[in-house]
Formats: C-alpha cells, structure tokens, sequence
C-alpha cells in the first residue's frame, strides 16, 4: 500500500482529476496541431462507413470544465469544425488511434490543404524561395530552437514567426514543436522527423511502463535498489499478485529518459515520472495515462498532485544505450 503520510499530503488536490481525464485513459491517440496564424476555416472529414469521435482543444494552461469539446462526425462525410475551435496560438484535433479521419484546413488565400498528423523534435526544412516559418511550441514550458540562425527560446504555448532565406534547414527543439511554412502561396506545413532523437539518459535502471494493450507506453528510472528489485520480480513473474500499481510525481520535460515505445518514432514525452512506490490499490482519483499527462500536463504540476496509473504495469527493463537511440 502507498505510504498514507504522503497520500495526506496531497489528498485535497487529487479529486480535480478523475473527470477531466476519463477520455484518455491508456487510449492512443493521433493528434493534428495547426497554427492560428493564417487559418480560417477547418473540416473533418471521414471517409469510412463508420461515425468516429473528434476532439478539439487548445492550448490547455488551466483546468476548465469545457477544456475540450468531443464531436461525432457522421460515416461519409465532412463536417466543419472551426466554431468549435478554442482560442489560442494552436488548434489542436485528436482521434483515437488508428484514424481514417482527416483534418480540411484553409488559410487565408483560400488554399485548402490536408494537414499532416503528428508533431516532432526535428524537422528538415527546405525552402525553395524566401519565406516566413511559423514555429509553435505545443508545450507549457519554455524550450531552446536550434538550426534556424542562433539560438533561441520559444516560451510555453509561444508561437514565433521568423523569415528564412532559401535554402536547406535543419531545425532542433528540446520538446514537441511544430513548423509551418508561409509564403505568397499560403500554408505549407512541415512533416517532422520520424527518426528517434538521441538523448543523453542519466545513470539508473530503466523500465518500459505499458498500457494492456502496449498502445501507449512511458519509460520511468529508479534509482532506489528496492524499487528497481520490486520492478524486476515484476517482469519475471507476469502472473503473480504483485503490487504493481506506480504511484510518483510529475516532473516537467522529458529529463533525457521518458520515451514512448508505443510509438514509431519512440518521441519523448513533455514531462517525466519521479517513482515513489509500487502499490496494491489506489484512489481512483489519482488514475492517470501518458496521453492525458500530455495533454494537461500544466494544471496537473500545478496541482502538485500524484499520480497513479491503474491500467499501464512495468513490462521490460531497457539499457542506458536503448534509452539514448530509441532503439529497442
């Protein structure tokens, strides 16, 4: 069981959790970031025989009871989505995964573009003419922008438009970013990079830590013998009643540690988990999954809440090295 001083400690800032964050429970998501800067109008369109759910949301820099808004968009058809849109520098669209839907953007020359899932930490840029970028940090915490000229800083939520001659680019963040392109002809967004970006994991024992499915994941490092012990009887007997539920807290930036494996570009997560302790049953207001800690990761440290992660469960220890390339 998890030490009750602790539970105590922070018991009268749990409860804001449990209802805000039932949509993401251990579900993988896709995720659509758009710039406000030039858009004008926004669609979903989805193509299968099937309804599917959308989910709209902006910027999330404190808890609201309307934070996110879920819409339903009929089989075979499009569905226009920009009186929905929450305000802020970034449009931010998710779907469970996998999605046939797609996101319909158009700015202000009328240019109606498809608009790519996913955000990264590097993007190659190219440029055949002079040109404006718009970058966007999808994260609350400040982060560093290489390859664009000097160095700089983007602040939390901040968007930057900066003009770049033409010619080839090689653009780094320290956290999720995303790059449009614009110009006389209009939006032109960025695909990032799907190759794993190299990280630089302190000394500790490293642990993938899986929803059931393996969807979703999150890498923690323990350094505490006894937790890396409880960890590692933990992954040689699958089947036995163990205590295996996590209880930590939530640290901001991903601390050159926190990995999602699920994924196939094995990204950092924005934030990283301090592990306290494995226990038996928890409140279920301190449940929590890596998506939903992404995606409302700024109130939640705020709260200086615990966390607990009823369905996700330590499934396999990596290396120093495997957490540095990303390679399994």
């Amino acid at each position: 069981m998890p030490n009750t001083s602790v539970l105590k400690r922070h018991l009268g800032r749990l409860f804001f959790a449990l209802a805000l964050f039932l949509p993401f429970q251990g579900e993988a998501l896709e995720h659509w970031f758009v710039p406000r800067h030039g858009m004008q109008k926004a669609w979903v369109k989805n193509p299968s025989s099937e309804p599917q759910f959308f989910w709209i949301s902006g910027p999330v820099e404190s808890y609201a009871p309307e934070w996110e808004k879920t819409i339903e968009i009929p089989a075979r058809s499009t569905t226009e989505v920009t009186h929905l849109a929450f305000k802020g520098t970034f449009f931010h669209g998710k779907a469970s995964s996998p999605s046939t839907l797609q996101l319909l953007v158009q700015d202000i020359k009328g240019q109606r573009i498809e608009w790519p899932r996913g955000a990264g930490f590097e993007h190659a840029l190219r440029a055949k003419n002079p040109s404006s970028w718009i970058l966007t940090n999808l994260t609350p915490f400040p982060q560093t922008i290489r390859g664009a000229g000097s160095p700089f800083q983007l602040q939390g939520f901040e968007q930057k438009v900066i003009p770049l001659p033409a010619g080839q680019f090689q653009v780094k963040s320290d956290s999720r970013l995303q790059i449009t392109e614009w110009s006389s002809k209009g939006f032109q967004p960025q695909k990032a990079s799907s190759k794993p970006v190299r990280l630089s994991p302190p000394p500790g024992a490293y642990f993938v830590v899986s929803n059931p499915n393996q969807t979703s994941s999150f890498t923690v490092r323990i350094t505490n013998p006894d937790l890396i012990r409880q960890a590692r009887r933990q992954i040689q007997e699958p089947h036995l009643f163990l205590p295996r539920i996590l209880f930590g807290e939530v640290r901001p930036g991903h601390q050159n540690q926190n990995r999602d494996w699920a994924s196939n570009s094995k990204h950092p997560w924005s934030w990283s988990i301090d592990v306290l302790q494995f226990g038996e049953m928890a409140s279920q207001a301190c449940d929590g999954g890596a998506e939903m800690l992404e995606e409302v990761l700024l109130p939640w440290i705020r709260s200086e809440s615990l966390i607990c992660f009823w369905s996700y469960k330590i499934t396999r220890e990596l290396t120093k090295d495997q957490v540095a390339t990303g390679r399994p």
